[in-house]
């Protein structure tokens, strides 16, 4: 936030932005009003640029290589044929780099274990019964429950890794940490997600013609806010 605007002027930025945004209006808009950034100066005409790019390019062959998304907060209108493409393009090159992972456990959530194990050496565990082990580091203690996957802390049940306190009592037992990540980092569940293929459609030279009238967008009204 490099700037804020006084009181006394707030209302005066805020008449004269309503009269250059006729067009379409949002909160972030307003917002931005109040509290710029450095760049604002060029945000102003970033919507009207958006639509004109949009305009042109509806114009253009829809079957065209030179197709490119364009993402904009004033207009986040993504043609089809365009998005289609990308993500089926993304489906097959995250399901090859899968059939290049080694092992049965995800790259992503071993570094992320690696991450959560910076202190490792700071805590010692004390068991406390079966499968049960208090976590120590000075003052601070957290209870972990191997059988169960279960540390106080919370962090194990929500990433579903194994946090420091977890790792501590995993390898107190002689055990690989690896073991105790879930199921949903696998090599296999990771397979399944990309395993479906989005299928090719056919281009709009090759649709049928019909004798109904053609659907048009929606009438432009005015959004609260």
């Amino acid at each position: 936030m490099d700037e804020v605007f006084e009181p006394d002027t707030i209302d005066v930025q805020v008449d004269d932005f309503v009269k250059t945004k006729s067009v379409s209006r949002c909160k972030d808009e307003f917002l931005n009003v109040l509290c710029e950034d450095s760049d604002d100066e060029s945000v102003e005409g970033e919507g009207e640029n958006a639509r004109v790019e949009l305009d042109d390019e509806e114009n253009t062959d829809e079957s065209s290589d030179e197709d490119e998304i364009i993402y904009s907060i004033h207009n986040p209108k993504v043609k089809w044929n365009v998005m289609k493409p990308v993500i089926g393009e993304r489906f097959y090159n995250l399901r090859e780099e899968a059939q290049k992972l080694e092992g049965d456990v995800c790259e992503a959530a071993l570094l992320k274990m690696e991450e959560f194990a910076e202190d490792i050496r700071t805590w010692y565990a004390v068991p406390s019964g079966v499968n049960s082990y208090e976590i120590r580091n000075g003052f601070q203690s957290y209870g972990v429950d191997l059988e169960h996957h279960y540390c106080s802390y919370r962090l194990w049940d929500i990433a579903g890794i194994p946090c420091v306190h977890a790792q501590v009592a995993i390898l107190y037992t002689n055990q690989d940490p690896k073991e105790f990540i879930s199921t949903w980092f696998s090599k296999s569940n990771y397979m399944a997600t990309y395993q479906s293929n989005i299928l090719p459609v056919n281009g709009s030279n090759l649709w049928e013609e019909t004798g109904y009238t053609k659907p048009l967008p929606p009438t432009a009204r005015r959004m609260p806010g």
